[in-house]
């Protein structure tokens, strides 16, 4: 058995999927109310969850925390309202490692994340927007869930500006600012923050180096300036040379702003094989159509171009 706390707010969406999906493990499921609509709480009633009301209703994280205390079970996960699991119900019910890493499959783009631990390590959250566990582990489960991602991003973005306020000294509050505008699609205070964080944060941590790949696409496809795609893209080919994503940057620099077909044909075949070296249980984001689907159009893109003998009358 396994304690599964949410958290419901006035954005909370119609959670039917979400409640279908856990019920085959007979959890203690525990919905952490701050601010949701009566509907909203009714659905969780019936569905038979533990309606809990936070004193920190502005830190996701301490609120999660306090919930700990109320689970039932000697393991809990967390999972968002729209989420659903979609795999690995098994796994779940044989659990017995501190923490594990889960992934969250969201269209083609899957993320990885602590999400399961057991309560007596003393594992807590620490990441008042995002809420993050305190712990890095290199346990992958094999159970997938499913997102719709439906979180409201101004609100976020400005939690996340509220965060920054209290922790001054913290790096991590500018990695999520630089992530909530690239989603709103401000790219020039994307731009900003993002330089702003690779001065702060000089690690090779995954999260400095996924912010060195976000850079690097806006400046390829919105500033389309070379030398700051391909110096950051070039970073993190260093850092994780299996991940099919940078490779297909590396070779959509060369075909957008270069228009050099046949290298960037060549880097497209290096995401094709390099990163089918990759192993999946590895922490770091994956976009699965760059490991196949995307570098083969790209590929038969170029032989197109090149194969027609303008491309080399100059």
């Amino acid at each position: 058995m396994i304690t599964i706390q949410t958290i419901i707010d006035h954005n909370a969406p119609d959670m039917a999927g979400f409640f279908k999906s856990v019920s085959p493990l007979n959890a203690q499921v525990i919905a952490i109310n701050i601010g949701a609509s009566r509907e909203c709480v009714d659905l969780c009633e019936k569905n038979g969850a533990e309606i809990y009301h936070p004193y920190s209703q502005d830190n996701l994280g301490e609120a999660r925390n306090e919930v700990i205390s109320k689970g039932s079970y000697e393991y809990q996960m967390f999972m968002h309202p729209w989420e659903t699991i979609l795999q690995g119900y098994d796994q779940l019910k044989n659990l017995n490692k501190r923490a594990y890493i889960i992934p969250i499959l969201d269209n083609s783009l899957m993320s990885k994340e602590a999400r399961i631990w057991k309560v007596s390590t003393g594992i807590k959250f620490v990441n008042p927007v995002c809420e993050h566990l305190n712990e890095k582990t290199s346990n992958y489960i094999h159970c997938v869930l499913s997102s719709t991602n439906s979180y409201d991003p101004v609100n976020r973005l400005q939690q996340v500006r509220l965060w920054k306020q209290q922790n001054i000294s913290s790096a991590d509050p500018y990695y999520y600012l630089a992530l909530g505008y690239l989603t709103l699609g401000d790219y020039p205070n994307f731009l900003k923050t993002s330089v702003h964080y690779m001065h702060v944060n000089t690690t090779k941590s995954i999260s400095s180096t996924m912010n060195k790949y976000y850079f690097a696409l806006v400046n390829t496809y919105i500033a389309k300036s070379f030398n700051p795609a391909t110096q950051n893209i070039t970073q993190c080919l260093e850092i994780n040379p299996l991940m099919a994503e940078f490779w297909c940057l590396a070779g959509d620099i060369q075909y957008h702003l270069l228009k050099k077909y046949d290298k960037a044909r060549h880097l497209y075949d290096n995401a094709k094989i390099l990163g089918s070296q990759r192993k999946q249980d590895d922490p770091w984001p994956m976009d699965i159509s760059k490991y196949q689907e995307y570098p083969d159009k790209m590929i038969k893109s170029c032989d197109d171009i090149i194969n027609n003998k303008s491309y080399f009358i100059k």
